[in-house]
């Protein structure tokens, strides 16, 4: 990207709505490149059994199945 908007310049310079796009585009570059920061490791989670709770349907549990439903949905015999 930023090679196309150097060739752009060096071609469409001297127009005033080309060098505006062009400032875009290379801020756009900037903000897109992976690579402006150095890779590192991600901040480990805290994660818990409870964490993604929120993202099931209503009476599911992590913890298997019966745990937390109403009585008549619960199963007959917890799973080892």
């Amino acid at each position: 990207m930023r090679r196309y908007c150097d060739a752009a310049e060096a071609r469409y310079g001297d127009r005033a709505a080309t060098m505006e796009w062009l400032d875009w585009a290379r801020g756009y570059a900037d903000r897109r490149d992976p690579l402006t920061d150095p890779p590192s490791m991600p901040e480990p989670l805290d994660a818990t059994a409870e964490a993604p709770e929120e993202y099931l349907p209503r009476d599911w549990s992590t913890h298997g199945p019966g745990h937390g439903a109403p009585r008549g949905l619960r199963s007959p015999r917890p799973i080892p």
